[in-house]
């Protein structure tokens, strides 16, 4: 009796981690396939350290927006952090409904030096956080 309780106990908490695991993979397998939003950024202004870029895209998926970010590329791949500020008015931070929309004109500065601007969106899908890439500004 006492060996198929220790088995069963050993099962238990070998299979619980695993499960874990396995579900928070297939959620990023699940977010990476079916973004909350895609779209694009043409640029409208370019400065010497800064740009303002007009982001597009369709919401897929109903979720609330948390934010936005945006980080420059070099030329090996190192990201570094840039300010982004909406341009052509105040910033509501709303959930916007699916559908086609104009995110607005955005301004993202430092740019010196850097050949590309990734825009990244955060939301939260009932409870949990999904991070996906809007648009990358070709400098």
């Amino acid at each position: 009796m006492w060996p198929s309780i220790l088995v069963g106990a050993l099962l238990g908490l070998i299979s619980v981690p695993i499960a874990d695991w396995l579900s928070h993979t297939m959620r990023d397998v699940y977010d990476s396939g079916h973004p909350v939003v895609v779209g694009s950024a043409d640029i409208l202004l370019r400065g010497k350290d800064d740009v303002q870029v007009l982001l597009v895209g369709e919401k897929l998926r109903d979720c609330a927006y948390v934010g936005i970010s945006a980080y420059s590329v070099s030329r090996d791949g190192e990201l570094q952090s840039v300010y982004v500020l909406r341009a052509d008015q105040p910033q509501s931070g709303a959930t916007r409904p699916l559908g086609r929309h104009s995110f607005g004109v955005w301004r993202m500065w430092p740019i010196a030096g850097t050949d590309r601007i990734d825009v990244w969106l955060t939301h939260d899908c009932s409870g949990r956080i999904v991070r996906g890439k809007l648009a990358e500004v070709r400098l």
